[in-house]
């Protein structure tokens, strides 16, 4: 079972890690930049912008850690036998 969720996990990667980083930046940016715009949005926005922006980078580094532990042992042909 770990092996087959190693695999769909590791299809996926690319989409998720980089999909993660992309609106971590960019709320991170929003979050930044917000406060000092003519129209700034209520503070309990920005914060829960920074707030996200921190989740989905955490999300993003531990994505490829979790991949690490779910990794399945290389075995050779000989030992399955």
């Amino acid at each position: 079972m770990k092996t087959i969720i190693f695999h769909i996990l590791r299809t996926f990667r690319f989409v998720l890690v980089n999909g993660a980083k992309f609106l971590s930046a960019l709320l991170t940016f929003g979050a930044v930049v917000a406060p000092f715009t003519d129209q700034a949005p209520p503070v309990t926005i920005i914060f829960s912008w920074a707030l996200m922006a921190l989740f989905l980078g955490a999300f993003s580094w531990y994505y490829d850690s979790l991949l690490r532990k779910l990794e399945p042992k290389r075995t050779r042909n000989q030992e399955w036998s």
